[in-house]
Order: C-alpha cells, then sequence, then structure tokens
C-alpha cells in the first residue's frame, strides 16, 4: 500500500468539452435518461445530469454513445499517451448514509448525522445536483462556496448552487497532505495539501471536486466516482472486463487498481474505540497545519487508525472495461477514426467523434446483509431512489510521450522503462533546468545563407516536439 501511495500514476488533463448523448435500443429506439448537459462554472468536470433507472426488462441492453474529441491528439499517436477515464456518481456515493465507511468529518461522524445523510434536506437533494435558477435571468452557475449552509439545499439561495462532489469530501481534500512522491516539474506546489497538484499548483478551487483525485488515475484514496471505462493507447484489440481477460498490462492493472473492486486506504480515528470523537482528528497540529496523514506508516505510528475499503464492500459492481482509443490527430478537436469502438446494429463504427458505447447497467445490488443501512432513500427504495439523480464525468489523460510516466506494474516486462517512472526526485520545483529532469530543451540551431534542407527539417520538428511539452 505504502508504495502506491508515494508513487502514483501520470497526470491527467481534464476534457472540458461537453459530451454528445444519444440513446438507443437494439430492439427500438428508445429514451432511457434525462439528460440536462450545460457548462456549469461550478465544476470543471465534463458532466451530465440522468436518471440511472434501468429495473425493466424492456429497456434492457440501452446503449449510450458517449462522445468527445481531444485537443491534443489520442490513439495510436506518437506525439502523445492518452487515456479516457469515464466515471459516474449518484446520491449513495455524493452524499453518503453508510456509517464507518467514508472519513469521519464534522457533519456526519460517530455523533452527527449517525444512519443519515448529511446534506440532503427532505426531498430537496445535495448531491449530485445541478443549480437551480431563482428567475429567468439567473443563470445558476456561480461556484458554490465552500460552506456548510450552501451545501445543504435548504432554501432557494442555497439550491442555486450545483454540487456534485460533497462539501465533506472537499474538507478531507483540502486538510490531507497531498502526495510528495509525485513527478511535478519545475512547478512551485503552493500547497501542503491535496489542492496542490502539478496541474493546479495554486490549489485554486473548482467547485469541490479534489484536484488530486481529479488529476491522477488510479487514485490512491476513496472517491465516490464509480469507474464505467478505460480507453488507453495501450489496450489489447478487444476491450476486457476482468483483470485475467486483458491481453496487455496496462489495461490490467487499471482494472486491478478500480476503486471498484480495490481497497483504498485513509486515516481516521479509532472507529470502534466508545471514546472515540472526530475532534480528536480534527483538532490534531497534522489537520490543522493541512499535513493530514496520507499513508498507513504516518498514520498508524501517530496513534491513529488505517482503514481500507472498496465500492464493492457494498455494492456488487464490475470492473470497468478496458479498450483502445480512437486515434486523433493533435491540434484537430474533430472526428476520430474509431475502429476500436465496440460497435453496434444501431451505431455502426466509421468516422465519427471520439466516442464510448456505454450499456447501461442495471442497479447494483446492496450486498450487505442491511440495506436500508447502506442507504434507505428519499422514498425508501434504497438504491432506486439513489439512481434518480447521477452524473457523468469524462477525464482526459494525457502525457508528452518522451518519459517515462508510469509504474513498473503498469508496463509489460521488458520495456525499456519499466522500472523507470519519473518522481520526486525528477522535479525541479521552479528553479529552471535539473540535471535529474526527463525532458530535453529543443537544440538552438542556426538557420541562415547555406543552411541544408536537414536543418529547416530539425527545426519544423523540434517546434512540434516544444508545443505538446507541457
Amino acid at each position: 500500500m505504502l508504495a502506491r501511495e508515494l508513487w502514483g500514476p501520470k497526470l491527467s488533463k481534464m476534457n472540458q468539452a461537453l459530451p454528445h448523448w444519444a440513446s438507443t435500443n437494439k430492439r427500438k429506439r428508445c429514451t432511457i435518461m434525462k439528460v440536462r448537459c450545460r457548462r456549469n462554472a461550478s465544476f470543471a468536470s465534463t458532466c451530465a445530469f440522468f436518471s440511472l433507472l434501468q429495473t425493466s426488462a424492456s429497456i434492457s441492453g440501452s446503449v449510450v454513445p458517449i462522445e468527445w474529441t481531444n485537443q491534443h491528439g489520442c490513439g495510436q499517436n506518437s506525439k502523445v499517451n492518452c487515456e479516457i477515464i469515464i466515471q459516474y456518481m449518484c446520491e449513495d456515493t455524493a452524499d453518503p448514509q453508510v456509517d464507518n465507511f467514508w472519513p469521519w468529518t464534522t457533519q456526519k461522524n460517530n455523533v452527527d448525522s449517525v444512519g443519515e445523510q448529511a446534506f440532503r434536506s427532505g426531498t430537496n437533494i445535495a448531491a449530485p445536483r445541478d443549480g437551480i435558477p431563482t428567475s429567468a435571468e439567473d443563470a445558476a452557475t456561480d461556484t458554490i462556496p465552500d460552506t456548510v449552509d450552501a451545501a445543504i439545499p435548504d432554501t432557494a439561495a442555497d439550491r442555486r448552487y450545483g454540487m456534485h462532489e460533497s462539501y465533506d469530501f472537499y474538507q478531507t481534500c483540502q486538510y490531507t497532505e497531498r502526495n510528495k512522491g509525485l513527478y511535478t516539474a519545475d512547478q512551485n506546489l503552493r500547497r501542503l495539501d491535496q489542492r496542490g497538484t502539478r496541474q493546479n499548483p495554486n490549489g485554486n478551487r473548482r467547485g469541490l471536486e479534489c484536484p488530486e483525485e481529479r488529476d491522477y488515475y488510479p487514485w490512491w484514496h476513496p472517491s465516490p466516482w464509480i469507474d464505467i471505462a478505460v480507453l488507453t493507447n495501450d489496450a489489447g484489440d478487444e476491450g476486457c472486463t476482468t483483470p485475467s481477460d486483458c491481453t496487455t498490462t496496462r489495461c490490467k492493472y487499471y482494472l486491478e487498481e478500480s476503486f471498484n473492486k480495490n481497497s483504498k486506504g485513509y486515516c481516521d480515528v479509532d472507529h470502534s474505540a466508545t471514546d472515540a470523537t472526530v475532534t480528536t482528528k480534527t483538532s490534531s497540529a497534522a489537520w490543522t497545519g493541512h499535513k493530514w496523514y496520507n499513508n498507513k506508516e504516518s498514520c498508524e505510528s501517530n496513534g491513529f487508525t488505517w482503514y481500507e475499503v472498496s465500492l464493492s464492500d457494498w455494492l456488487d459492481l464490475d470492473y470497468p472495461e478496458c479498450r483502445k482509443t480512437g486515434f486523433a490527430r493533435v491540434n484537430q478537436l474533430g472526428n476520430s477514426h474509431d475502429d476500436t469502438v465496440a460497435g453496434t446494429e444501431d451505431v455502426p463504427k466509421g468516422v465519427n467523434s471520439g466516442r464510448y458505447l456505454w450499456t447501461i447497467p442495471t442497479i447494483p445490488t446492496i450486498t450487505g446483509t442491511d440495506s436500508d443501512a447502506y442507504f434507505t432513500g428519499v422514498d425508501g427504495n434504497n438504491l432506486e431512489d439513489a439512481y434518480l439523480s447521477c452524473t457523468l464525468r469524462i477525464r482526459y489523460n494525457i502525457s508528452t510521450s518522451d518519459f517515462p510516466a508510469w509504474p513498473a506494474d503498469s508496463m509489460q516486462d521488458g520495456h525499456i522503462w519499466k522500472k523507470k517512472m519519473v518522481d520526486w526526485r525528477n522535479n525541479s520545483n521552479g528553479a529552471g533546468y535539473s540535471p535529474t529532469t526527463p525532458l530535453e530543451q529543443d537544440p538552438y540551431i542556426y538557420v541562415g545563407a547555406g543552411a541544408s534542407e536537414d536543418d529547416v527539417s530539425q527545426v519544423e520538428c523540434n517546434i512540434d516536439e516544444t508545443f505538446f511539452c507541457f
């Protein structure tokens, strides 16, 4: 566990374009989702709200094409390594009712919100929710304040703020120490906690998402997002949905590390202690100093308890699917050649936007002995109530292909970069050039009288490479 927590996988870039939606059924065309898809300033994620209810056999097998464009290219493109991660989140993980599964917070612990959700207000859902305008002139796209009051939708003023991840999730993020073993290049990170990443060095806030969770996949702590699919340029010709069926190490790694099945850890007070109180954590110097323990060794050596949980502890979830990404040119924002996408009778293969054909799953089964203990629901229908409001996001992970960005257990044996993944030792931290950096600057070439065609060709090539080094 410690190694995975300290040496994370590669950095991601979020695609900000909204997906296009269409819903089909193999036997007939039918609408299976209520979709409201618009850009909301409260969230950096690419999202759409929908109801994930499939309890009727009449819509079994329905397929939703999820489409996007890739700004910096994707697929079998020699310039980049590219992954697309598709996830969803519903009310049971966004505003959980279950006790002692997620980290204790000031809003939900062994005293507050026991057996209850921390933020729902009667019939008004707290998370995930879209902002509700208060008038025809109100766009309801302001960023939600980082307050308990705004998180609880008990007034029209609060309901105008959208909320995906909960207030509690963001509190844990902004007080837990960031992973300092990661490669951050020449960025000078100005946060000690998980708000500071290579892409977000100033710790800027976008809604209540956690920047470290957003920027790295697979993450090393519990997350409310459920994995649907991981599309990678390092996948086999056929998709796989169980690790044993994967023909590449990368796909096997992704499936084995998915929080759907794999346990992730967090540090907390002892939940079973009769005198346990959340203030033991929240009043500690580690918490107030935004350096709460992010690994088992530090946690236990300071007298706290390390917990490891997975979504499969409570839910009967499948592994995500791992498939190839479709080829897309750099700087095109256009169609992709999607022969790698599994076609259907209604949605054939061809030249289309980058896309994934998602077969809508049935609502997961609660595997615990007491369904009401996990999630009762506003109308007492358990997960059928939870899955009335869900949100989906697409993550566009991209790295240039000129340095080793992957841990050893995600790479094929014999690969020249196996066990050479960049980490904190390769950082220059704003100091400019470092002898340990994996990146090389383009050479200066004088192009003047008597320059050869080779000289000009080299300049053109280097300009292209420089553009994609970020």
